[in-house]
């Protein structure tokens, strides 16, 4: 393995993003805080990505996507920082925010890392493999350590968080010595920040299939928030004591690590356009079911997971190739569109939680998801025949 990747992997390996997902919800209601406000708290980390998420993959695209990485690590441990020593609201904004800006660093940076020091060797069209081979085993280590953060947490609600600052820190002195990759530039230094965006941006409206791509995010994004953040509170509505959480986080991660190690059988034969609905029918589906709010439908909260170990191995796959110049600007302009119904619609569904339960919440976003599908699939059709009429292949 390329001495590169080899250290990339290794810094994914130490960078569990998620580590504490299983607890997050659950010391913040603990703290006193609601679960609008908590919802808010998702939405100032969006508001963050939106903010800073293109001018982060701009400086990805200029100063190389391993400072990107560095910085994320960084601020990962800021937040973390923050969530220990926060009692109102203020500080946790601020914890918020730092994570917001671990994600608007992170996001098409990692992506862009591998796939271009795989394009070094030729060996770009291995990404999905390779990819879902390193998400795999990073499933595998967050679920394992998951497996004692329910009771690391109830022995000291601090333990979960010293324990992202410490993997987040060796993460960061991890990655000092790796390789900065960083495209060919066409163009002088002066306004190239401009001249990036602008470039990036008319590719995106231009380009029907990242086009299309993106209005997908927009809404695969949607169901995935709204249906994941509810998990702890759907858990605590049918009984689950929160000191098993670690433990079926744990299988979560699990089973996102066995779909990831076979995302690349999903990438061959067929349209992906229409591969990538059938997620977003599923995730629709899903949030219809758990709307029961029964114990017996329990097992239904694993089905999102499964897609999470599949679909952004395909998608990333999918939106690289078709991606030329200004990677990780494009890479950024999609995952800003990700912030998007966070900061819009997320919010709404906490009010909808504390109003009306968790049960209303999960079939407004059912709903939602299936009105997107259909009007997804609609524009993938119109783009199809248009491509006819011009005489291209779709």
């Amino acid at each position: 393995m390329n001495k590169n990747i080899r250290i990339y992997t290794i810094y994914r390996m130490l960078f569990l993003y998620f580590l504490n997902d299983s607890i997050i919800t659950v010391y913040l209601m603990e703290n006193n805080i609601s679960v609008t406000l908590i919802y808010l708290l998702h939405s100032v980390s969006a508001l963050a990505g939106i903010i800073l998420e293109v001018p982060t993959g701009i400086f990805a695209d200029i100063h190389g996507p391993k400072s990107s990485l560095l910085i994320a690590s960084i601020s990962y441990v800021i937040s973390n920082c923050f969530f220990i020593i926060g009692k109102n609201s203020i500080i946790l904004i601020l914890a918020s925010f730092f994570g917001g800006l671990c994600k608007n660093f992170f996001s098409g940076a990692e992506t862009s890392y591998l796939y271009m020091a795989l394009q070094a060797e030729n060996r770009n069209n291995e990404y999905t493999k390779i990819s879902g081979n390193i998400e795999s085993v990073q499933f595998i280590l967050t679920g394992v350590i998951s497996t004692t953060i329910g009771y690391l947490y109830s022995y000291n609600s601090f333990g979960p968080f010293i324990l992202a600052i410490i993997l987040g820190t060796a993460a960061s002195i991890v990655l000092l010595p790796a390789k900065n990759y960083k495209e060919i530039r066409k163009r002088n230094e002066q306004n190239q920040y401009q001249i990036t965006l602008k470039e990036g941006l008319y590719t995106t409206i231009n380009n029907k299939k990242i086009l299309w791509l993106m209005i997908f995010t927009f809404f695969m994004t949607l169901m995935f928030n709204s249906i994941l953040s509810g998990n702890q509170i759907f858990l605590q509505a049918v009984n689950v004591p929160v000191k098993y959480f670690g433990v079926i986080y744990s299988l979560f991660y699990l089973i996102s690590a066995i779909f990831s190690k076979f995302a690349y059988l999903f990438q061959k034969g067929g349209k992906y356009q229409k591969k990538l609905l059938l997620f977003l029918l599923s995730l629709s589906v899903c949030a219809g079911v758990l709307a029961l709010k029964n114990s017996i439908v329990i097992f239904v909260i694993f089905i999102p997971r499964m897609i999470i170990g599949i679909y952004p191995r395909v998608f990333q796959q999918y939106i690289n190739d078709e991606i030329t110049e200004n990677r990780n600007t494009i890479l950024s302009i999609r995952e800003a569109v990700k912030n998007l119904p966070i900061i819009t619609i997320l919010p709404l569904i906490g009010i909808i939680i504390d109003k009306k339960g968790i049960g209303s919440s999960y079939l407004v976003i059912s709903f939602i998801g299936l009105a997107s599908t259909v009007g997804l699939y609609l524009l993938y059709i119109s783009q199809q025949e248009k491509n006819i009429d011009e005489g291209e292949i779709g």
